[in-house]
């Protein structure tokens, strides 16, 4: 067993200090929700006001402390869209450090740990999360908070010390699902995975059970409460023969999660690739035999190269697919030759990766009950981080196994990997250094670099685009317009739902000049004026609106479209008065 104190090294500083420059440098301040947050605001203010927790019919997580953290904002310093987004920074801090912290208890030296640190929260996907007011990053706090204590729990000397880690890992776990459901196998896993890892130990035992028994017990009561409010979200209305088609595609889903994984956290898996040479026996063969089946599949899954693969977050239009947000067509950011150089960057790299984690995993033939006995560090942390990727990986996979077009998969985005990228960035940084023990990796450096750049550009970019997205819809109610006749988008729609009924309504087919996904559950908002990204054929131009991106296209342009002919004279649509605007 590893004997760790944290010492304030540079890296450590580093690993906190670089969230808080990426948001500075992003500048998110916008008046209107940012993606599915919108929710969350709503919680929030709703419980400020009322002392209640009120779901709106659309939001998923159970989200409490998240509403609750919101709701003591709004109370300190009124509802600020702003206020809120900056009250997410020590989650986002605190999930670097951690990852940093549980980096250092797995032996690894302060280079390898703020490496994976970084990797996962500067990658492109977190960062937009971080500057946002998603619950992803508030759960991936508490969840690797609690894989740090239930480490500490199986490692700690005395039994004093061992309870009060496993009661705090429950503590951190509980909090992680009762913000998104999905986080209670991780609650029970590590509690299990310490009982399993102090089986032997016949004084802890009993204790244990208990605690089990205790964390089994919340979780079924959660989600009892949480799914049979009549506020709760409907449950998902696949038909079984979709669901059951969806499953011949189980390998592909499975392999795009892990592209993805091993892509965004490239900082830290490439440093494997240095030691692939040091693989040997089988491990190196299936290394080879992993290449060799992906070149062939340049023939017959052309797909797999041209990553993103999983979006949401991190696309080829840099965050978000077109017809997502708005109706129109978006830039593309990364071209296709872009795309493919990463796709195999990706690619190989995953190859070496596997046959690294099998070249260490050969390591401990014969030692398993040496390594369980003494609590050996990577050991312990594959007991209780392992099994619950693998079935957090499982939960996504099954839930959503219909191949659906412009998002990926039916409600999976690449935002739910968090947790799987935090897992595999510490397993990644601890076989490379279990192979080859060194101090720095230019690669790694190089990398992260790289991807950070992209992801605080991208999120700088979306800001910009959001804001100019505002500003048109705000223009016409400006210029006498009344909201509930502007369609400005994804958020702008949603809260003026929420203003105008209170929740989001029931689905249903409504007959519109531009027809968008969420206009179904946003019948509070006739669209008489649209922004968009690109001209609608059935639309009539009204005015443009432009802003700078610091990705190419550099200069980019919104429209703010009339609905014309019959469906504007039906529903009485007002004209825009120019004079009448700011």
């Amino acid at each position: 067993m590893i004997s760790f104190r944290p010492k304030c090294s540079g890296w450590l500083l580093l690993s906190m200090a670089a969230p808080l420059a990426a948001f500075v440098v992003i500048h998110p301040v916008l008046n209107m929700g940012f993606n599915d947050d919108f929710g969350f605001y709503h919680m929030a203010l709703v419980l400020a006001r009322t002392g209640r927790i009120a779901y709106e019919h659309w939001t998923t997580p159970m989200g409490l402390p998240h509403a609750f953290w919101g709701a003591a904002i709004i109370q300190v310093f009124g509802f600020s869209y702003f206020a809120l987004r900056v009250a997410m920074l020590p989650f986002w801090i605190g999930s670097g450090l951690l990852i940093y912290l549980l980096g250092g208890r797995l032996g690894l030296p302060p280079f390898y740990s703020a490496l994976a640190s970084l990797s996962v929260t500067l990658s492109p996907i977190a960062i937009p999360l971080g500057a946002s007011y998603h619950s992803d990053i508030t759960a991936l706090s508490f969840g690797v908070g609690a894989i740090y204590c239930a480490v500490q729990a199986a490692e700690a000397p005395r039994r004093s010390r061992m309870s009060a880690w496993l009661t705090g890992g429950l503590l951190m776990g509980a909090l992680a699902a009762t913000t998104r459901d999905i986080y209670w196998m991780l609650a029970v896993w590590t509690v299990l995975a310490v009982l399993i890892l102090r089986w032997r130990e016949r004084n802890v035992r009993t204790m244990n059970v208990l605690i089990l028994v205790l964390a089994i017990a919340a979780a079924l009561a959660s989600m009892w409460w949480h799914y049979s409010r009549p506020d709760a979200p409907p449950p998902p209305h696949d038909p079984i023969s979709r669901q059951a088609q969806g499953v011949v595609s189980l390998a592909e889903i499975v392999a795009y999660i892990g592209l993805t994984a091993v892509l965004v956290c490239l900082p830290v898996t490439i440093t494997v690739l240095r030691r692939v040479l040091l693989v040997k026996g089988w491990p190196r063969r299936i290394v080879v035999l992993l290449l060799g089946g992906s070149c062939s599949a340049l023939l017959w899954w052309p797909r797999l190269f041209f990553p993103p693969w999983i979006g949401n977050m991190f696309t080829e239009y840099g965050s978000f697919y077109n017809q997502q947000l708005m109706s129109g067509l978006h830039p593309v950011v990364l071209r296709p030759l872009v795309r493919f150089a990463l796709g195999i960057v990706a690619v190989v790299v995953a190859a070496a990766l596997c046959g690294a984690i099998l070249q260490v995993a050969a390591q401990y033939r014969g030692k398993v009950r040496k390594a369980f006995c003494e609590r050996e560090p990577l050991f312990v942390f594959a007991v209780v981080a392992i099994p619950f990727a693998s079935a957090y990986t499982a939960v996504l996979v099954l839930r959503n196994p219909v191949f659906l077009g412009y998002a990926g998969y039916n409600n999976l985005f690449d935002r739910y990997l968090l947790p799987v990228m935090a897992v595999g960035a510490l397993t990644a940084a601890a076989v490379a250094y279990r192979l080859h023990p060194n101090q720095g990796s230019i690669a790694g450096v190089a990398a992260l670099t790289l991807m950070s750049a992209f992801g605080i550009a991208n999120a700088h970019d979306v800001f910009a685009g959001e804001r100019a997205r505002l500003d048109a819809a705000q223009w016409l109610v400006d210029s006498g317009v009344p909201r509930h006749f502007v369609s400005g988008g994804y958020e702008y729609d949603a809260w003026t739902q929420l203003e105008e009924k209170g929740f989001m309504s029931p689905e249903r087919e409504r007959k519109l000049p531009v027809i968008l996904w969420f206009l179904h559950s946003t019948d509070a908002v006739t669209p008489c004026y649209y922004v968009v990204a690109s001209p609608q054929a059935v639309l009539s131009t009204v005015r443009e609106v432009a802003y700078d991106a610091w990705l190419p296209p550099r200069r980019r342009t919104l429209l703010v479209q009339q609905s014309v002919g019959d469906f504007a004279r039906n529903m009485g649509c007002p004209q825009a008065t120019a004079s009448a605007s700011k």
